[in-house]
């Protein structure tokens, strides 16, 4: 007998590829076939699941035939709503063996299931990304990510089968780590975003996984004799090869229209046009460094204006938010010191500088931008220095500062200097979130307005 595995990863939300890998799925499936993603399915970048509290993912992945997926980082930090219309949906099996809600308590989901084809039993069981880091994250939404090895050897325990697959979310290094100490017959991978023509094979397990974005779908051919695997055979499909299935191009459409919507109706109308700029002083950067200071209590805060990727009009609906500032970036505080603030501060007056491109996890804008800093802080610059002050106090080199920014800016991108793990932690609310909420603040709307940066040259 022969099983054919057909696998996405780390699509995030680029539905207008479904199209196409619905029709690649139609034109190369077997007779024994499971169609499955490595998760990451769900980005809540998406207009499409915003308006529709992610429910639109799941239609998709129905339409297109998916059998299972596992639940990527994103899909876990979709929202609190959001992450339960996924997984408690009845057409699309939703695995992760390593999930639990937090505090500990046991959460509805499915850790495994079994196929049967013919005479052989698949256990197919799912698996998340987990670290501390991740943690300090999914904690916020109310999850906890626990030891992926514990889980997933307590699922081979629990489950007889002649065959055992691993979907997991966990990145192709730890993949192999994975297939070093426990007995998978083949490991479908994703997180990492790796593109992989042919499988990889460790000790034992067979590896494979299929880029992103929805440009590839891969295809493991597996040969089982006597209810083992004899050998298997893989390959890419690239999806650009593809015609668009035109049932699945208009599902698409209407549900994305559905979302809009929804999205579209404005909930506030501001005393003017917030502006926008990736190298000046601007309106809304301005705005983001106030309002993440309501939500986290600083010293001051900093604010990146490649966050958003256009200012917003007088009239604006959440989709005007959601479209200006895609990023599921947190507000975050941490301790830097005065030397730290200063050599971001400085690069940030270069143009040349806020204009360089920029790619980073959780980010979905495109350049850095510039810095743009809380109304308590003056920053005066003069011909060959910078100086600063906060609350009126010039600021020390040495000393150390509770900072309020985002975790983009303190994992040292696009601003290596601002780098910080000192006392870091991070609040559920996303940079979008803040300013949805904030917007209604007529006194923080007008103090954006308010220039924090002094040319004195």
């Amino acid at each position: 007998m022969k099983l054919q595995i057909l696998h996405t990863n780390d699509i995030h939300s680029h539905f207008e590829k479904l199209p196409l890998i619905k029709t690649c799925i139609q034109k190369n499936k077997k007779e024994h076939v499971l169609v499955l993603d490595g998760g990451d399915f769900h980005d809540m970048k998406s207009l499409t699941l915003l308006g529709s509290d992610a429910k639109a993912g799941i239609v998709f992945l129905k339409a297109c035939g998916y059998d299972a997926m596992t639940l990527g980082n994103n899909d876990l930090w979709s929202g609190e709503g959001n992450f339960e219309n996924i997984i408690q949906n009845e057409d699309v099996n939703v695995l992760s063996c390593n999930i639990d809600y937090y505090p500990s308590r046991e959460i509805p989901l499915k850790r495994s299931i079994i196929k049967k084809f013919e005479d052989v039993k698949v256990c197919i069981i799912g698996v998340s990304v987990g670290s501390d880091s991740y943690n300090s994250f999914s904690h916020l939404y109310g999850l906890h990510v626990k030891d992926p090895l514990v889980c997933i050897q307590q699922e081979i325990e629990t489950n007889e089968a002649d065959i055992y697959i691993l979907l997991s979310h966990m990145g192709i290094q730890q993949d192999r780590e994975i297939a070093q100490k426990l007995p998978i017959d083949l490991i479908i991978g994703g997180h990492s975003h790796t593109l992989m023509r042919n499988y990889e094979y460790v000790n034992g397990t067979y590896i494979h996984q299929a880029g992103e974005y929805g440009e590839h779908v891969g295809e493991c051919l597996i040969d089982i004799e006597n209810k083992k695997i004899r050998s298997v055979t893989s390959q890419m499909y690239d999806t650009k090869d593809y015609l668009a299935d035109e049932r699945m191009e208009q599902l698409v459409v209407l549900e994305e229209r559905k979302a809009i919507e929804v999205l579209k109706q404005p909930f506030v109308e501001l005393p003017f046009e917030m502006s926008h700029d990736w190298v000046c002083e601007d309106d809304l950067t301005n705005f983001i460094a106030d309002a993440s200071l309501k939500v986290m209590s600083a010293d001051f805060a900093i604010a990146n204006s490649g966050l958003c990727l256009h200012g917003l009009q007088r009239k604006v609906s959440k989709a005007d938010v959601f479209d200006a500032a895609p990023s599921p970036l947190n507000v975050s505080r941490a301790y830097l010191k005065g030397e730290q603030i200063l050599e971001a501060l400085k690069l940030s007056m270069d143009p040349n500088y806020c204009l360089h491109e920029e790619r980073a996890p959780g980010f979905r804008g495109k350049i850095i931008g510039h810095l743009s800093v809380s109304k308590n802080v003056e920053v005066i610059v003069k011909e060959n220095t910078i100086e600063v002050f906060i609350d009126g106090k010039k600021l020390e080199k040495q000393k150390k500062y509770l900072v309020c920014a985002n975790d983009f800016l303190f994992r040292g991108s696009g601003y290596p200097s601002l780098f910080s793990e000192d006392h870091l932690e991070f609040d559920k609310l996303m940079i979008k979130d803040v300013i949805i909420q904030y917007l209604l603040d007529e006194k923080l709307v007008l103090d954006s307005k308010i220039r924090r940066i002094k040319f004195n040259i």
